[in-house]
């Protein structure tokens, strides 16, 4: 029977993990950029029958062109139960909770005291949660624990523990690419012995997935696109974009902790790195054994890959910046371990970052909800099943970096179905794609971050409204129905009345086709 102490640090180190979902939940809308572009494509994927919301309509499904299926259909599940909002919550929520149990799960299979995992914690929260990408978020930890299976079978774990790999390294690919790439260069570099008839056994266990990633290269539009094997236009046309030395070596804190407008950011991050100093220190005081040099070799290829790898390519970005928080984790699983009493110092210190952390985090997110205050009213005067632009004048936020509310107008497909652009149903990589004889005008390039781009007399009659933030006083050819907290509707200036319609009249298809 375990000691009672045992089971109190289960339930501490639980609590501690579980307490890392909650700002996901204390506020409606969260300040996380492409967020409400996962929640609407949740809607559209598993709604896509109501004949309100008009998807059936004006998309299409396109299973095949994505390998992001995992969320998708987990958030999907949950999304029956507790609709498409809190369904992708929940899936970024468990995929936060389970970050430090996975990195916990690494520590274990590398003989590291579990309490380190701790330290994962602050990532919870990084450039990439901020920035809503959801994949690369719920990848992470998935990472981890194929990492922690790979260390096992090296040391000769039982066939249960291979096909738990192979099932893994499947299931990471379809959820993002790049923790994928990681998990398979670092199970390579496990998996090498002098005894290359092992080497091969140890390896096939990775060729289900590497052959469903050459599929998707080589069959999947999306895959084709970024491999130069079909045309492309827009975004997903352009070609590799560099960062020299200095550029990316400033941006390394950004992609990590540094992502609110107050300092704490940059402090947690000053923290997490004086822990880890704090620790290689003791460790090597009480001269513990030296840390994997397999892992140690990924860590460093990893840091230099950063420097190396494109920052853009084609629609995809950022490359390099999804470097930085993965060598944060696997530098932590790195750590030399060190004596009992110094441990719980480590686990003590971790515990105190992250509560600190967690409190600047609540706090920034309290400040993104007053700003998000207006919304839900000015979606709700906007009829079901509209087509509607979002001219987002102000994306940005006085409490978190980066440009939380850019994407905004796909909170109304999320909630009210029709269509919301700028959508990632023009991209080669979204589950669903406009219908041709439904896609909207070309409008000028990247004119969703600079709306003054867009004439929008002439540019936006294929839309039924217009959803914006910070909007001038007025836009040519549209009216203003209703607005709140610098959120405004505006409607056609032929029919618009002094409120918007009580009823949700539908507007005819328009004919006007052009490309997205």
């Amino acid at each position: 029977m375990r000691p009672a102490r045992f089971w109190l640090w289960e339930a501490s180190f639980a609590l501690i993990a579980c307490s890392a979902a909650l700002p996901l939940f204390w506020f409606r809308y969260i300040p996380s950029q492409d967020l409400p572009q996962h929640v609407a494509a949740v809607r559209v994927l598993y709604d896509f029958d109501d004949p309100g919301a008009r998807f059936r309509e004006l998309f299409e499904i396109s299973r095949f062109s994505t390998p992001y299926w995992s969320v998708y259909a987990l958030a999907g599940l949950f999304s029956y139960a507790v609709g498409p909002l809190l369904g992708v919550k929940s899936v970024l929520g468990l995929s936060i909770v389970a970050l430090p149990y996975a990195l916990r799960a690494l520590l274990r299979a590398l003989g590291k005291p579990s309490s380190y995992a701790l330290l994962s914690l602050p990532f919870a929260y990084s450039a990439h949660t901020l920035l809503g990408f959801l994949n690369f978020v719920a990848a992470l930890p998935l990472l981890l624990a194929g990492l922690s299976l790979a260390v096992r079978i090296r040391r000769g774990a039982p066939r249960s523990v291979q096909v738990a790999f192979l099932i893994l390294a499947c299931l990471t690919f379809y959820t993002h690419v790049a923790p994928y790439l990681v998990l398979a260069a670092g199970a390579g570099l496990f998996f090498v012995e002098r005894d290359l008839g092992l080497v091969l056994r140890r390896a096939l266990w990775l060729v289900p997935s590497l052959l469903l990633a050459a599929v998707w290269l080589l069959l999947q539009q999306s895959g084709r696109v970024l491999v130069g094997l079909e045309d492309a236009e827009g975004p997903a046309a352009a070609g590799a974009r560099f960062q020299d030395f200095a550029s990316a070596l400033k941006q390394v804190p950004l992609w990590l902790t540094d992502v609110l407008v107050e300092p704490w950011g940059s402090a947690c991050l000053l923290g997490f790195v004086a822990i880890l100093a704090f620790t290689c220190a003791a460790g090597r005081l009480r001269e513990a054994p030296a840390p994997e040099w397999r892992l140690r070799l990924l860590v460093l290829g990893l840091a230099g890959a950063y420097f190396v790898l494109p920052s853009s390519y084609r629609w995809v970005w950022p490359i390099n910046g999804r470097v930085p928080v993965i060598v944060a984790l696997l530098a932590v699983a790195a750590l030399p371990t060190v004596s009992a009493r110094m441990e719980k110092v480590v686990a003590a210190l971790a515990a105190a970052l992250w509560l600190g952390w967690l409190g600047a985090v609540g706090q920034a997110f309290r400040g993104a909800s007053s700003e998000y205050a207006g919304l839900e009213s000015v979606l709700r005067s906007i009829p079901e099943g509209s087509k509607v632009a979002g001219l987002i004048f102000r994306p940005s936020s006085a409490h978190v970096r980066f440009a939380p509310y850019l994407h905004a107008a796909q909170w109304y497909q999320a909630e009210r179905g029709g269509a919301a652009l700028f959508s990632f149903a023009s991209m080669p990589h979204s589950p669903f794609r406009f219908r041709s004889e439904q896609r909207a005008p070309v409008l000028p390039p990247r004119w969703e971050w600079l709306p003054e781009r867009v004439d929008p007399a002439r540019d936006l009659g294929w839309f039924d409204y217009v959803l914006s933030r910070g909007a001038p006083a007025e836009l040519s050819g549209w009216s203003r129905l209703s607005e709140a907290n610098g959120w405004a509707v505006f409607g056609h200036s032929n029919d618009a009345t002094t409120e918007a319609p009580k009823s949700p009249a539908i507007a005819p298809r328009d004919t006007t086709i052009g490309s997205l």
